[in-house]
C-alpha cells in the first residue's frame, strides 16, 4: 500500500485535533510506520498546559504498560538463550524471597507471560510521585499481593507478575532489569530517547511532558513526574520515533 506524505498529515492533524479537543486531552505525540518505513512522526496540543510548551515530535512521555512488551522480549530472549524453561516454576529464578505454596499447582514463567499467575491485584497500587526512592527491584517485590486463583485458571491483569518476569531476567542474566533492556533492545535499535531508569538525565529532562489526571471537568497535574514501584511493570519514557525503531 502506497501512501502520499500530504494524505497522511491532513489526516492526522484533523483526527488528532478532534481527539484531542473532544475529550480534553492536553496532548499527544504519534509516528506512522508502513512496511518498516517511519512516514510520519508529529506532536499535537501541549506537553505543558501551564507553559503553554507545544508538544512536539521529540517530546518524551511515559509509556506505561507498553514498557510491558520490553519485559516480555527480554524473557524471550534469553528462554531462546536456553536459559529459561517457560514451563519452571518461577521460585527456581528469584532469590531473596520465594512466592509462597498457596496452591498445589506453582506459578511458572508461561503464568507470567500470559497473566495468569493468579495475583489478586485489586489494591495493588505500583504509582508513586516524584520524591519516592526506588527500591530495589528484588526488595519491591518482597510487598506482593495475595494469591488469590490456582495459576492457568484465570487471565487477571497483572503488574506484580509482569515485574517478576523482569526480576527473572535480572537474575538469570546477572546484570540489573534496567541495564538488560539498555544493553539488548534499546541500544541495538538506536533508541536513543528511551530509558528503564526513572531518574532521567538532564538531556531526556528537558523534553519530558507533564502528564495530568482529569478530574472534575479540568486538566490537574499532581506531580510533574509519577514513579513506578515496579519498573518492568511500567517505567519506561521514549519518543514517538523511538517507538516507531521499536516497531
Amino acid at each position: 500500500m502506497t501512501f502520499e506524505k500530504k494524505g497522511i498529515t491532513e489526516f492526522f492533524d484533523i483526527t488528532m485535533n478532534d481527539i484531542l479537543e473532544k475529550y480534553d486531552i492536553p496532548g499527544a505525540v504519534l509516528s506512522f510506520v508502513s512496511d518498516g518505513e517511519v512516514l510520519y512522526v508529529q506532536g499535537y496540543g501541549y506537553s505543558n498546559l501551564e507553559s503553554k510548551t507545544p508538544m512536539k515530535a521529540d517530546s518524551l512521555v511515559r509509556i506505561g504498560s507498553v514498557s510491558k512488551l520490553f519485559t516480555w522480549i527480554s524473557l524471550m530472549q534469553l528462554y531462546e538463550l536456553g536459559e529459561i524453561d517457560l514451563e519452571a516454576n518461577v521460585n527456581d529464578y528469584i532469590s531473596g524471597f520465594k512466592i509462597p505454596d498457596t496452591f498445589p499447582k506453582p506459578i511458572t514463567i508461561e503464568n507470567l507471560l500470559t497473566h495468569t499467575p493468579g495475583f489478586k491485584e485489586t489494591s495493588y497500587n505500583p504509582i508513586q510521585f516524584e520524591e519516592y526512592t526506588v527500591q530495589p527491584l528484588g526488595e519491591a517485590l518482597k510487598q506482593m499481593p495475595e494469591r488469590a486463583f490456582e495459576p492457568g485458571k484465570f487471565a487477571a491483569y497483572s503488574n506484580y507478575g509482569t515485574a517478576l518476569a523482569g526480576y527473572i531476567v535480572q537474575e538469570v542474566s546477572g546484570v540489573e532489569f534496567s541495564d538488560y533492556v539498555d544493553m539488548n533492545i534499546i541500544e541495538k535499535l538506536g533508541m536513543n530517547s528511551t530509558t528503564v531508569k526513572q531518574e532521567l538525565e538532564p538531556h531526556l529532562r528537558a523534553r519530558m511532558s507533564t502528564g495530568y489526571y482529569y478530574v472534575d471537568g479540568r486538566n490537574e497535574s499532581p506531580t510533574p513526574f509519577e514513579k513506578i514501584t515496579i519498573p518492568p511493570a511500567g517505567s519506561i519514557t521514549s519518543s514517538a520515533g523511538d517507538m516507531a525503531k521499536f516497531i
